[in-house]
């Protein structure tokens, strides 16, 4: 006790030992779990950093090879063509399983397709080196400048993400919500698939809506000749990429409703039905204008847009999952920081 200031009625002065507590403010150390959410994150980020304008890059190269091949006449023959999107599709895939503890993987993927897209744009491939054979510059930006392909893999990466962010750990409700789940999630399963499916299918008629429909030119000056006949069509272009992201944000109330729409009416028919139809009719891309064209040469982007619409709809299927800790518990998983 200080005497000397009780005895002079000042105000006593605060003690100074070890155990008395300190006058200045206290700043809160991170919590394991604040450390461990931020590792999660540069983790996600950092892989689809390198792994994104990979996928994104092959994808749009694949589906440059898949129309010079199918403007010649010719839908099956690009095998790097096929292998590419299948090997991009994989690519993506990892980016969605990783994205199970942060959204920060698809954030980069969107990123990543705004930036790849606009170099697309202007003929420049992304990554040096990085190139399937007899693709060039020009012919990239033939193939995916008429449906403005790029801009329907920016809308549904966007479409993911947001899905992604706005539906993050869904199934670590409680548990008395947890059991009424399978009959809401039924109903909003049904009204996403129905709802998807026209809109998948009112993009992919839009998308043959902009195609070329005449390759006269084509024997003359190669894949850019499908445009010297060409009166472009920007706004079916733009509906089908707005289509697009509408289907990808649909994933955050339901992933099958989106997937089954994607692989009936885009990836089945783009990658296996209209070229072995077309095959086996012999009703290929010949010179001079015809529907066939237009179906020919959109194939290939529907394929890609719909193996994009499936592979992104994986991650927020993997994000809505329940964290270890909160399994069993029926508490819900603290949101991300």
């Amino acid at each position: 006790m200080d005497l000397a200031g009780t005895m002079t009625g000042a105000a006593p002065r605060p003690s100074t030992g070890p155990g008395a507590p300190s006058g200045r403010a206290h700043t809160p150390a991170p919590t394991p779990r604040t450390v461990s959410t931020r590792a999660q994150h540069i983790r996600c980020g950092v892989f689809a950093a390198f792994f994104a304008p990979i996928a994104l890059a092959v994808l749009g190269l694949a589906v440059t090879d898949l129309q010079a091949t199918a403007a010649v006449g010719q839908p099956l023959s690009s095998s790097e063509g096929m292998v590419g999107i299948l090997v991009a599709a994989l690519l993506l895939v990892l980016i969605g399983v990783n994205s199970e503890d942060s959204p920060a993987g698809m954030v980069v993927t969107t990123a990543a397709a705004l930036v790849v897209g606009g170099l697309q744009m202007f003929g420049v491939t992304p990554l040096p080196g990085l190139a399937l054979s007899g693709v060039s510059g020009a012919d990239l930006v033939t193939a995916l400048s008429w449906g403005l392909y790029p801009l329907s893999v920016l809308t549904i990466c966007a479409g993911s993400t947001l899905a992604m962010l706005m539906g993050r750990r869904q199934a670590g409700r409680a548990a008395d919500n947890s059991r009424r789940r399978p009959l809401s999630h039924s109903g909003e399963r049904t009204a996403v698939a129905s709802t998807s499916m026209l809109l998948v299918a009112g993009a992919a008629t839009c998308l043959v809506l902009a195609a070329p429909t005449d390759t006269t030119e084509v024997a003359a000056h190669g894949l850019p000749g499908i445009l010297a006949l060409h009166t472009p069509r920007i706004l079916p272009a733009l509906a089908a990429a707005a289509l697009l992201g509408c289907v990808a944000l649909g994933s955050r109330w339901s992933v099958m409703g989106t997937q089954v729409p994607a692989w009936l009416l885009m990836v089945l028919p783009g990658f296996f039905g209209a070229p072995v139809w077309m095959t086996l009719t012999g009703l290929v891309i010949t010179p001079g204008p015809s529907p066939a064209t237009a179906i020919g040469l959109t194939a290939p982007v529907v394929t890609a847009l719909g193996l994009l619409l499936v592979t992104t709809s994986l991650g927020v299927h993997w994000a809505r999952r329940p964290s270890p800790d909160t399994v069993g518990t029926g508490e819900p998983t603290p949101p991300a920081k």
